[in-house]
């Protein structure tokens, strides 16, 4: 029995050697095929990029911690007191690289000028403003104040929208010189009923389609009570970033000022995200930035890493 044992032992050793062998091969054929889609799975093909926001605290010890998360993109807001030379260098140390940039384009052509010339040194394509203003700059006025802002989102009238477009479109002309691309960021306010439309139907179609394009805030527009994915069908062609938000689960939709800031990890909110990105693949959109907390970036980096669609 003992030598039976022996016998029988070394042939199920045999045994399992081969089929941990074959299982071995199939793991990692599985695995490797795993990887290769996981690789591959960024939505549209680019890396998942970043909103930086309004920059506080040590810059480069922040970008180490976003190229460490997985991070390879980023987009900056606030940081006019940096020189673009100096910010390239903590870039390139960080291995990130900057392509889009959130500016408010309300000054007189010469600093308009000194904004593209220091974008352009940084090496930005996009130049995008994250708020209109009032008829007469008022919101540029009192940019820093809760009540400019809530003015903002109280009183624009279509005679306040006419004349942002009219703005945009000469922004976007003197962009266009430098191969800059100008772009508007919307909010929940733009979705405002409007007679048989909304608001935002006033300003797409009085801006060039050439000079003005979108960066389409999925958030702020669920917010606002738009489907996103209706809006990409319609206005696919005039979006160029996605700015990638999301409200939390039983949210309450509103144009107003009360609206509460999308906040929800990426994946964890209210919005289908492999619906909108399967519209914003058909449409051509070619970038997109995640704006959350800063404690969720690594949540939705991997949540969008890893999202097929």
């Amino acid at each position: 029995m003992a030598s039976v044992g022996r016998r029988n032992g070394a042939s199920i050793t045999r045994g399992s050697d081969r089929s941990r062998a074959i299982s071995r091969r199939h793991f990692l054929r599985a695995a490797a095929g795993a990887f290769a889609a996981y690789a591959a799975a960024d939505p549209l093909g680019v890396p998942v990029g970043l909103h930086l926001g309004t920059f506080q605290g040590d810059l480069r010890k922040t970008l180490l911690e976003i190229a460490a998360i997985g991070y390879r993109e980023i987009e900056i807001a606030g940081l006019r007191e940096m020189r673009a030379s100096e910010l390239r260098r903590v870039l390139n140390e960080a291995g990130l690289v900057c392509k889009s940039a959130h500016w408010t384009l309300w000054e007189d052509e010469s600093q308009i000028e000194a904004t593209i010339d220091a974008a352009t040194e940084i090496g930005i394509e996009y130049l995008v403003t994250p708020l209109p203003s009032l008829m007469g700059r008022g919101w540029f006025e009192a940019n820093e104040t809760p009540a400019g802002r809530r003015a903002v989102f109280e009183k624009m009238t279509l005679n306040d929208w006419r004349w942002n477009a009219d703005w945009f479109n000469h922004v976007g002309g003197l962009a266009q010189k430098t191969n800059l691309q100008f772009v508007y960021h919307n909010h929940n306010f733009e979705f405002r009923k409007r007679g048989q439309g909304i608001d935002f139907d006033e300003l797409l179609q009085r801006t060039d389609p050439s000079r003005v394009k979108l960066e389409f805030d999925c958030g702020w527009a669920v917010t606002g009570g738009c489907d996103p994915v209706a809006f990409l069908k319609r206005y696919g062609d005039r979006v160029a970033m996605l700015h990638v938000s999301d409200p939390k689960p039983g949210f309450r939709a509103s144009t107003g000022p009360d609206a509460s800031e999308p906040a929800a990890a990426i994946g964890r909110g209210a919005i289908d995200w492999k619906l909108v990105f399967a519209a914003a693949k058909s449409a051509g959109v070619q970038r997109y930035y995640v704006e959350a907390p800063s404690n969720l970036a690594g949540p939705s980096y991997d949540y969008l890493h890893a999202l097929v669609v």
